[in-house]
Protein backbone atom coordinates (compact mmCIF):
# COMPACT_ATOMS: atom_id res chain seq x y z
CA UNK A 1 0.00 0.00 0.00
CA UNK A 2 1.65 3.48 -1.13
CA UNK A 3 0.73 6.95 -0.34
CA UNK A 4 1.09 9.62 -2.80
CA UNK A 5 3.39 12.64 -2.61
CA UNK A 6 -0.44 14.91 -1.75
CA UNK A 7 -1.27 12.80 0.67
CA UNK A 8 2.22 12.70 2.44
CA UNK A 9 2.11 16.58 2.44
CA UNK A 10 -1.26 16.89 4.46
CA UNK A 11 0.41 14.54 6.86
CA UNK A 12 3.02 16.68 7.24
CA UNK A 13 1.24 19.85 7.07
CA UNK A 14 -1.11 18.35 10.22
CA UNK A 15 1.74 17.41 12.01
CA UNK A 16 3.40 20.51 12.02
CA UNK A 17 0.34 22.28 13.38
CA UNK A 18 -0.47 19.79 15.64
CA UNK A 19 3.22 20.19 16.83
CA UNK A 20 2.44 24.08 16.83
CA UNK A 21 -0.83 23.89 18.54
CA UNK A 22 0.48 21.99 21.47
CA UNK A 23 3.43 24.06 21.13
CA UNK A 24 1.40 27.06 21.79
CA UNK A 25 -0.48 24.72 25.09
CA UNK A 26 2.75 23.96 26.14
CA UNK A 27 4.07 27.68 26.24
CA UNK A 28 0.95 28.77 27.02
CA UNK A 29 0.80 26.03 30.49
CA UNK A 30 4.50 27.27 31.31
CA UNK A 31 2.61 30.70 31.04
CA UNK A 32 0.49 30.42 33.35
CA UNK A 33 2.46 28.29 35.85
CA UNK A 34 5.06 31.67 35.95
CA UNK A 35 2.35 34.00 36.57
CA UNK A 36 0.95 31.52 39.90
CA UNK A 37 4.32 31.56 40.90
CA UNK A 38 4.66 35.55 40.62
CA UNK A 39 1.79 35.74 41.97
CA UNK A 40 2.35 33.19 44.70
CA UNK A 41 5.41 34.68 45.65
CA UNK A 42 3.78 38.22 45.85
CA UNK A 43 1.48 37.09 47.54
CA UNK A 44 4.19 35.25 50.29
CA UNK A 45 5.96 38.55 50.23
CA UNK A 46 2.57 40.82 50.90
CA UNK A 47 1.78 38.35 54.03
CA UNK A 48 5.50 38.18 55.31
CA UNK A 49 5.03 42.31 55.11
CA UNK A 50 1.66 42.31 56.93
CA UNK A 51 3.30 39.80 59.47
CA UNK A 52 5.96 42.08 60.04
CA UNK A 53 3.81 45.74 60.56
CA UNK A 54 1.94 43.76 62.70
CA UNK A 55 4.70 42.54 64.71
CA UNK A 56 5.86 46.22 64.42
CA UNK A 57 2.59 47.67 65.79
CA UNK A 58 2.95 45.41 68.59
CA UNK A 59 6.31 46.56 69.45
CA UNK A 60 5.07 50.54 68.75
CA UNK A 61 2.32 49.63 71.25
CA UNK A 62 3.86 47.77 73.93
CA UNK A 63 6.84 50.16 73.73
CA UNK A 64 3.80 53.21 74.30
CA UNK A 65 2.11 51.44 77.42
CA UNK A 66 5.22 50.91 78.73
CA UNK A 67 6.18 54.81 78.13
CA UNK A 68 2.52 55.84 79.29
CA UNK A 69 2.93 53.85 82.58
CA UNK A 70 5.73 54.91 83.54
CA UNK A 71 5.01 58.25 82.69
CA UNK A 72 1.73 57.92 85.24
CA UNK A 73 4.63 56.84 87.63
CA UNK A 74 6.49 59.07 87.36
CA UNK A 75 3.74 62.19 87.91
CA UNK A 76 2.55 59.95 90.92
CA UNK A 77 5.72 60.22 92.43
CA UNK A 78 6.30 64.19 91.95
CA UNK A 79 2.61 64.31 92.98
CA UNK A 80 3.49 62.75 96.21
CA UNK A 81 6.60 64.23 96.67
CA UNK A 82 4.74 67.32 96.28
CA UNK A 83 1.89 66.67 98.41
CA UNK A 84 4.45 65.85 101.11
CA UNK A 85 6.31 69.39 100.59
CA UNK A 86 2.78 71.06 100.90
CA UNK A 87 2.30 69.12 104.14
CA UNK A 88 5.36 69.79 105.66
CA UNK A 89 4.83 73.50 104.50
CA UNK A 90 1.25 73.56 106.74
CA UNK A 91 1.66 75.20 109.80
CA UNK A 92 0.84 72.32 112.21
CA UNK A 93 -1.47 74.40 115.28
CA UNK A 94 -2.61 73.41 119.01
CA UNK A 95 -5.39 70.97 118.27
CA UNK A 96 -7.37 73.17 120.85
CA UNK A 97 -7.16 76.18 118.84
CA UNK A 98 -8.05 74.27 115.60
CA UNK A 99 -11.14 72.79 117.34
CA UNK A 100 -11.74 76.83 118.78
CA UNK A 101 -11.60 77.79 114.59
CA UNK A 102 -13.98 75.22 113.47
CA UNK A 103 -16.44 76.19 116.01
CA UNK A 104 -19.28 78.53 114.57
CA UNK A 105 -19.04 82.40 114.48
CA UNK A 106 -21.61 84.53 114.31
CA UNK A 107 -21.10 88.30 113.44
CA UNK A 108 -23.21 90.94 114.56
CA UNK A 109 -26.07 91.87 111.48
CA UNK A 110 -25.60 94.36 109.44
CA UNK A 111 -28.91 96.83 108.37
CA UNK A 112 -29.58 97.71 104.66
CA UNK A 113 -31.55 100.73 105.32
CA UNK A 114 -33.72 102.04 102.07
CA UNK A 115 -34.66 98.14 101.81
CA UNK A 116 -35.07 97.19 105.12
CA UNK A 117 -32.83 94.63 104.75
CA UNK A 118 -31.01 92.33 107.52
CA UNK A 119 -27.65 90.91 106.41
CA UNK A 120 -26.40 88.08 108.60
CA UNK A 121 -22.84 86.39 108.35
CA UNK A 122 -22.10 83.12 110.45
CA UNK A 123 -18.40 81.59 109.90
CA UNK A 124 -15.57 79.16 110.77
CA UNK A 125 -12.02 78.11 109.93
CA UNK A 126 -10.79 75.01 108.75
CA UNK A 127 -7.38 74.13 106.47
CA UNK A 128 -6.38 77.29 105.68
CA UNK A 129 -10.11 78.25 104.65
CA UNK A 130 -12.88 80.85 106.26
CA UNK A 131 -16.33 79.22 105.58
CA UNK A 132 -18.32 81.59 105.51
CA UNK A 133 -22.59 81.65 104.91
CA UNK A 134 -24.31 85.12 104.22
CA UNK A 135 -28.09 85.48 104.37
CA UNK A 136 -30.12 88.31 103.43
CA UNK A 137 -33.69 88.63 105.09
CA UNK A 138 -36.69 91.04 104.27
CA UNK A 139 -39.41 91.34 102.13
CA UNK A 140 -39.18 88.85 98.48
CA UNK A 141 -39.94 92.03 96.16
CA UNK A 142 -36.97 94.01 98.12
CA UNK A 143 -34.85 91.12 98.12
CA UNK A 144 -35.31 90.87 94.52
CA UNK A 145 -34.70 94.54 93.47
CA UNK A 146 -31.37 94.51 95.50
CA UNK A 147 -30.22 91.33 93.92
CA UNK A 148 -30.76 92.96 90.83
CA UNK A 149 -29.21 96.53 91.12
CA UNK A 150 -25.64 95.23 92.29
CA UNK A 151 -24.04 92.64 89.99
CA UNK A 152 -21.40 92.03 93.54
CA UNK A 153 -21.12 92.61 97.10
CA UNK A 154 -17.95 93.05 99.28
CA UNK A 155 -17.59 91.46 102.73
CA UNK A 156 -14.80 92.78 104.65
CA UNK A 157 -13.65 91.48 108.02
CA UNK A 158 -11.81 94.02 110.63
CA UNK A 159 -10.11 93.74 113.79
CA UNK A 160 -11.88 95.59 116.80
CA UNK A 161 -10.08 99.10 116.00
CA UNK A 162 -11.33 98.69 112.39
CA UNK A 163 -8.17 98.17 110.52
CA UNK A 164 -9.21 95.26 107.52
CA UNK A 165 -7.87 91.78 107.28
CA UNK A 166 -9.45 90.21 104.76
CA UNK A 167 -12.17 90.33 101.77
CA UNK A 168 -13.73 88.57 99.57
CA UNK A 169 -15.86 89.51 96.44
CA UNK A 170 -19.41 87.78 96.39
CA UNK A 171 -21.19 87.79 93.32
CA UNK A 172 -25.30 89.11 93.50
CA UNK A 173 -25.87 86.44 91.52
CA UNK A 174 -24.60 83.39 93.46
CA UNK A 175 -27.35 84.66 96.26
CA UNK A 176 -30.04 81.56 96.11
CA UNK A 177 -33.78 81.71 97.92
CA UNK A 178 -33.84 79.54 101.18
CA UNK A 179 -36.24 76.66 101.30
CA UNK A 180 -39.63 77.98 102.67
CA UNK A 181 -39.71 77.67 106.47
CA UNK A 182 -36.20 79.36 106.80
CA UNK A 183 -35.44 81.96 109.32
CA UNK A 184 -39.35 81.30 111.06
CA UNK A 185 -40.50 82.05 107.23
CA UNK A 186 -38.62 85.53 106.51
CA UNK A 187 -37.98 85.49 102.67
CA UNK A 188 -34.20 84.55 102.77
CA UNK A 189 -31.08 85.24 100.23
CA UNK A 190 -28.29 82.82 101.23
CA UNK A 191 -25.09 81.69 99.81
CA UNK A 192 -22.08 79.25 101.19
CA UNK A 193 -18.99 80.03 100.16
CA UNK A 194 -15.14 79.46 101.72
CA UNK A 195 -11.85 81.65 100.84
CA UNK A 196 -8.29 81.12 101.39
CA UNK A 197 -7.63 82.69 104.54
CA UNK A 198 -5.08 82.36 107.24
CA UNK A 199 -5.58 81.02 110.79
CA UNK A 200 -4.17 84.28 112.33
CA UNK A 201 -6.18 86.77 110.47
CA UNK A 202 -9.28 84.74 111.09
CA UNK A 203 -8.95 84.60 114.69
CA UNK A 204 -8.14 88.68 114.79
CA UNK A 205 -12.00 89.57 113.21
CA UNK A 206 -14.02 90.47 115.29
CA UNK A 207 -16.59 92.79 113.11
CA UNK A 208 -17.67 92.83 109.60
CA UNK A 209 -18.70 95.46 106.60
CA UNK A 210 -21.18 94.71 104.25
CA UNK A 211 -20.41 96.96 101.05
CA UNK A 212 -22.87 96.95 97.80
CA UNK A 213 -21.57 99.95 95.97
CA UNK A 214 -18.57 98.96 95.00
Amino acid sequence: MSFSSQSMNKFVIIGIAIAFVAGIAITFVVMMNAQTEREQQIESRMRAEQKLQTLKSTKQQKLAAQAARAEAERQAREQKAAAALAEAAKPHYDPGRLRQAAKIKQFANVTIPDFNIECWLKTNWKDGKVNFRLAMLGQREALSQFQGSWPEYLITWTDASGTNLHSVIVPSSSLRWAPPGTNNGIPTLELDSSDDCSLEIYERSSNWNFNWQI
